[in-house]
């Protein structure tokens, strides 16, 4: 399996686990003002069976945005956000490798930031930023970082780190 298929497997899986985590809210109908807004807003949409409101908050182009074919599964019961964060791009692209020692992570970064720049001239994206969303399930910690995109409608998810220089 091509390691964009598992970064996605894991992020799909993500958004399965972490659909149901969220308190119910009118805030994912709203326009994500920043970065960590944008994420937090999706999966309360994704708890609130709203694919509409989760996809205000994803580009069509991107990984996380559902189509008809999309099925969610929307239940994670226990599962509490601890912390949502901005970070930086070294964070976001070491967060994909169990062994930094395995990779150069400074050309996984340098490659990063040539996808980003790429991207953000294809599209007219204003700015990117890299959110870590730290959450507890039974007991177990976990971490996922989603890259965003700034555009005149606000922030919204692309994918996780490194699928961008994939695309």
């Amino acid at each position: 399996m091509n390691r964009r298929r598992t970064l996605i497997g894991i992020g799909a899986a993500f958004v399965a686990t972490t659909a149901g985590c969220l308190q119910a809210s009118e805030d994912s109908k709203k326009e994500a003002t920043s970065a960590t807004d944008a994420v937090e807003q999706y999966f309360l949409a994704l708890q609130e069976d709203d694919q509409e409101g989760a996809n205000q908050h994803a580009h069509p182009d991107g990984e996380y945005y559902l189509d008809d074919e999309s099925d969610p599964v929307l239940s994670a019961e226990g599962l509490t956000i601890d912390e949502t964060e901005v970070v930086d791009v070294e964070t976001g692209v070491r967060h994909v490798y169990e062994d930094p020692d395995e990779v150069s992570i400074d050309e996984r970064v340098e490659e990063e930031r040539t996808a980003l720049e790429a991207l953000q001239d294809e599209y007219g994206f204003d700015d990117y930023a890299y959110v870590r969303h730290d959450a507890e399930a039974e007991g177990l910690t976990f971490t996922s970082i989603y890259v965003l995109f700034e555009s005149d409608d606000g922030w919204v998810i692309w994918s996780v780190p490194t699928v961008l220089h994939e695309h």
